[in-house]
């Protein structure tokens, strides 16, 4: 696969697969181009008038959806999202899970490691895990040779790990983000391709971002790309689209951005029929900026898991050729060892603890017998919450179902005559044993109710329902006397 200078999105072999109007993720919203949704915004919608493979017409629908409480994704979740798809293409898309530690992720794409920075991954994978998305004929399915309609997440979980009163610094474990399945297996087929990463995350204007990812997918088979104005305005999901010229407002920042660092030669503006549409051209591979240094404040030069295996006697330079001989999970799975068997007092570390905690890493030592991660621990404790929640709620729809039986039986009998009650309980009186009739007869002459009324009830309310061809009430009262 040829890539690009800091590729994010998939390979470009595989995307000579698809008709000139295939869709796929560089080309649809995932996120609003603002860094505050407005309150009247719930949703963002396309729809692309194309042709299947055989020349029919086709309309293509996109909507996403955002949580009720987190709302839509916005223009620093899309950034979040693109920096995990970094991860991701670098470890060849082996698995849906990409490991990371948060230093790393703000190293990449440029952010500080301060409390904000912490702050703002964890909103954001809120919101990127809380978003629905619901596709019409939006993707090519290889196998089936046909257009999937299809409505999925962009993340099915996560989970972030800091050290407890710490200002800073990830635990010496990798945080992890679990792609959807649907979204894994559609950057596997090719539904993505090549980014330079680099001149992305140089854009300050989240339109320009946008506007860079869908031009980079068109172009780069052909200079020149045409787009209808108001279609463009619903592909990078702006708010207000009212007016082409308040459109045209909003672009006009974005497009002066693109040519300043040398992606865009030009930009036109031709009038077709009763609409407008954009012509781009791209300008040559030689004349693009080199991207400038950074001016955000990056991350300090220590990676946290060096400073980790530091205060665990590895001279730094060690840490550091271990780091990026072996990557940051190895380390992190064996630092999470090391500190066990430190705590279990093993007889392995008596000697020489930090050549050990070395060793470990460089040989990749299997964990001792009966050692049980962190984060496997913390799956046991959710699905241990996930059963037990689950349980809880199925006894409270048992109760309520219960109860609603019962109320359907009570107004059942009521409806009744007192003669139709008199002779349906004499009916049911002789069916009962001998305990339950017994105690009916003593409740009776007593003046109270007690099991044997229960039991009766019971009998009379099976009895209802089968001729009502209802569902009886829990009969316990009439089985605890037998």
């Amino acid at each position: 696969m040829q890539e690009k200078k800091d590729g994010t999105e998939g390979n470009e072999e595989s995307e000579a697969r698809f008709t000139k109007d295939e869709m796929n993720f560089a080309e649809l919203p995932l996120a609003l181009p603002c860094h505050r949704a407005p309150k009247d915004k719930k949703a963002i919608r396309v729809t692309i008038a194309t042709r299947d493979p055989q020349g029919r017409p086709i309309e293509k629908e996109w909507q996403v959806t955002g949580d009720s409480l987190y709302g839509l994704p916005l223009a620093v979740d899309e950034e979040v999202f693109l920096g995990l798809m970094h991860f991701l293409h670098r470890s060849g898309f082996q698995d849906r899970r990409v490991h990371f530690t948060q230093y790393s992720l703000f190293q990449r794409l440029g952010w500080g490691d301060g409390q904000w920075a912490y702050n703002r991954l964890q909103t954001s994978l809120d919101r990127l895990q809380g978003a629905t998305i619901r596709s019409k004929e939006a993707f090519w399915d290889h196998q089936g040779k046909c257009f999937v309609t299809k409505a999925f997440n962009l993340i099915d979980d996560y989970a972030l790990y800091r050290r407890a009163g710490s200002s800073g610094g990830d635990e010496p474990f990798v945080s992890s983000v679990s792609f959807s399945e649907f979204v894994f297996k559609s950057f596997r087929a090719g539904f993505i391709k090549t980014l330079d990463l680099d001149m992305y995350l140089e854009l300050a204007s989240p339109i320009a971002r946008k506007v860079f990812r869908l031009l980079d997918k068109k172009l780069y088979k052909a200079p020149v790309y045409e787009i209808d104005l108001m279609h463009l305005a619903q592909r990078v999901a702006l708010t207000d689209t009212s007016f082409p010229s308040q459109i045209r407002q909003k672009f006009e920042g974005p497009h002066q951005e693109l040519i300043n660092i040398g992606f865009l030669k030009s930009v036109r503006y031709l009038r077709k029929g009763g609409s407008t549409t954009l012509r781009y051209t791209m300008a040559a591979k030689s004349e693009w900026k080199p991207v400038r240094e950074r001016v955000r404040v990056l991350p300090p030069a220590e990676h946290p898991l060096v400073r980790e295996m530091t205060t665990r006697g590895v001279t730094r330079d060690v840490a550091e050729a271990l780091l990026k001989q072996h990557g940051e999970k190895q380390v992190a799975d064996k630092l999470e060892v090391f500190d066990h068997l430190r705590a279990e007092s093993s007889p392995m570390l008596a000697k020489n603890p930090a050549g050990f905690l070395r060793t470990s890493i460089e040989k990749n030592f299997a964990p001792p017998a009966g050692y049980v991660s962190r984060a496997e621990r913390q799956r046991r404790k959710q699905e241990e919450a996930a059963v037990l929640e689950q349980k809880l709620k199925q006894e409270e729809a048992d109760r309520a179902s219960e109860r609603e039986r019962q109320e359907q039986m009570e107004t059942l009998w009521t409806s009744l005559t007192d003669a139709e009650r008199s002779a349906l309980e004499e009916q049911v009186l002789i069916t009962l044993n001998q305990f339950a009739r017994k105690a009916y007869q003593q409740e009776k002459l007593a003046g109270r109710v007690g099991p044997g009324h229960h039991a009766l009830r019971a009998g009379v309310a099976q009895v209802i329902a089968a001729r009502k061809g209802l569902s009886a009430p829990d009969t316990s009262a009439i089985r605890g006397l037998a």
